[in-house]
């Protein structure tokens, strides 16, 4: 299934886990991403369990789409 997002796009994901080096984020019922830590904000991240829970709703900006999972 080709996703439907574009680089660029912000959408609302919710937050299914996290791990040491990143939080994953379901964008639809089909489709998951990835925050890097070193992306999820400027400056530091040492923990991100103490900025984020499982369940939480975010903004996420679509900023790389796997070419061939899509």
């Amino acid at each position: 299934m080709k996703t439907n997002y574009k680089i660029g796009d912000v959408v609302t994901g919710t937050v299914t886990g996290i791990q040491q080096y990143g939080v994953f984020v379901k964008l639809s019922g089909e489709e998951q991403g990835l925050i890097h830590i070193s992306e999820f904000r400027h400056g530091y991240v040492n923990n991100l369990s103490e900025l984020v829970k499982v369940g939480d709703e975010i903004q996420v900006k679509i900023i790389d789409v796997d070419e061939f999972t899509h």
